[in-house]
């Protein structure tokens, strides 16, 4: 039986890059291993709103399915609400009842959100956002990085430079608007 392709979605602040150390164990092994880009990274002025985000998992997503490869889903942090957001329909089991091969057949989240309809990762975290999630007009975006990379290299993470220099501002968009849900 065939591996199936893992997916990955990286987290608010980072890149795909996040996951090139799982990624040189698992393609050794016969993994087939996807990562992208969410357009809403790293832009200022912001996007404004999670349907590009959305679109972009889903289209990653996709492209595997249709040559009929199952996929498994991998959503770290905040990749996890535009993942639930972006997978309805592409079950293996919908798929097959459609007469279309492949699909996903596991999500996997790690450290992930998952929020419930109508839910945004503000409400569930309920309190200000942090202050280096700068909102979609800041002109103190220098400040806010350099809060961001003290934080970092507080963390007691090993590469945490390395990890620091490769995060992206998100903006509060991504963490304010509400999410479409998980599917079930």
């Amino acid at each position: 039986m065939p591996k199936p392709t893992i997916v990955f979605c990286h987290g608010a602040w980072h890149s795909p890059s996040f996951f090139d150390k799982v990624i040189s164990i698992l393609e050794p092994i016969g993994y087939k291993c996807v990562t992208f880009s969410f357009p809403g990274t790293g832009n200022v002025p912001a996007v404004d709103s999670l349907d590009e985000d959305i679109a972009a998992v889903r289209a990653a997503v996709v492209k595997e399915i249709d040559t009929g490869s199952d996929v498994v889903v991998s959503a770290h942090s905040w990749g996890g609400v535009p993942a639930c957001s972006a997978l309805d329909g592409l079950s293996k089991a919908e798929r097959q009842r459609d007469g279309k091969a492949g699909g996903v057949v596991r999500l996997a989240f790690v450290t992930s959100f998952i929020l419930p309809e109508e839910t945004s990762v503000s409400d569930v975290l309920g309190g200000p956002l942090p202050i280096w999630v700068p909102d979609a007009v800041s002109v103190d975006i220098e400040f806010r990085r350099k809060t961001l990379l003290t934080v970092i290299h507080r963390m007691e993470i090993s590469n945490s430079q390395t990890r620091s220099t490769r995060m992206f501002f998100i903006t509060t968009f991504r963490l304010t608007r509400p999410t479409s849900g998980c599917p079930s």
